[in-house]
């Protein structure tokens, strides 16, 4: 199985992230590192895409201290928690939590490779894509 590509896809970008519980106002807080997941090969090999929605609680010191799925495919889902739990944060002087969304598409076969780079979205989604493999080499 691929490790996870570290893509640093956003330095210091601002994002909105609102405070643990209730209804507080947003507090502003930078991405140091967006993890974009790799696509599962199964989903590839099954077309399957769609979005998935993960809560984090970020600490203090920036790093995602608890993951919680949200919504989104299955056999998606794995991936998009693994890649959330490697995100970063600026320091802060609370805990805060944000929602990310992993947007998984499926590409056409013949899309050039500079075109699979991750996208990451502000304030905190990242599009990432992968192809079907040709039906002659799925078992």
């Amino acid at each position: 199985m691929k490790s996870l590509r570290h893509a640093v896809l956003a330095l210091s970008c601002i994002v909105a992230v609102s405070c643990g519980g209730g209804n507080h106002s947003p507090t502003l807080r930078g991405v140091r590192s967006a993890v974009s997941p790799d696509y599962p090969p199964i989903a590839t090999n099954l077309g399957i895409s769609g979005d998935v929605i993960i809560d984090v609680k970020i600490g203090i010191d920036g790093d995602v201290i608890q993951t919680t799925f949200v919504s989104g495919q299955l056999l998606l889902h794995k991936a998009a928690i693994d890649a959330a739990q490697l995100w970063t944060f600026e320091k802060a002087a609370t805990e805060t939590e944000a929602r990310l969304t992993f947007s998984f598409r499926i590409m056409p076969t013949d899309t050039y490779p500079e075109r699979m780079t991750p996208a990451f979205n502000p304030p905190y989604r990242i599009e990432v894509k992968g192809k079907r493999p040709p039906e002659s080499s799925i078992p």
